[in-house]
């Protein structure tokens, strides 16, 4: 896995930077902004620097959520590892999220009213973002289902007239 990814936290030189091939947008005649091919600017960057170049291309493309565009522009030749971006806070609540749900307690005493207050904001914010998730998940599910339901329904049609052309042959 390691061979295809790019990583800030192992793969950096001393400086903290690494060789990534930032995408190159150009605006289209509708005004949107679309990368060019698969043409990309070999930058020496560091962390922060992609960071900068991640928000560029948020305001670029309308607000898409840096992970996607993580995943939607820095695919290729290596996939650029989020690892280093995480926050050990953030990863924190997450847990306590995760656990707060599995065992269906706070995790802190008393009752919700004594929990801290960015606490219950973020358990807030977790369970949209998981929701979300497993919206988009079932929508792509869904989709590949149909896909294959229609495909499926074709075999069938090719199959149905290949019995008939057989039958008429033998007949």
């Amino acid at each position: 896995m390691k061979d295809k990814r790019h990583c800030f936290l192992y793969d950096a030189d001393e400086e903290g930077k690494l060789l990534v091939p930032v995408p190159i947008f150009e605006e289209a005649p509708d005004g949107e902004w679309t990368a060019r091919g698969n043409r990309a600017e070999e930058r020496v960057i560091s962390r922060e620097e992609f960071i900068e170049v991640l928000e560029y291309i948020q305001e670029l493309k309308s607000g898409m959520p840096l992970f996607e565009i993580i995943r939607t522009y820095f695919r290729s030749p290596k996939e650029v590892c989020v690892t280093a971006f995480g926050d050990p806070e953030l990863d924190w609540l997450i847990r306590l999220e995760t656990r707060a749900q599995e065992y269906g307690v706070l995790p802190y005493d008393g009752g919700q009213l004594d929990q801290p207050l960015y606490v219950l904001e973020a358990f807030d914010i977790i369970t949209i973002a998981r929701a979300l998730f497993q919206i988009k998940r079932e929508e792509v599910a869904d989709a590949v289902k149909e896909k294959q339901d229609r495909l499926d329904g074709l075999k069938a049609k090719v199959n149905q007239l290949r019995n008939k052309g057989v039958n008429r042959i033998n007949g």
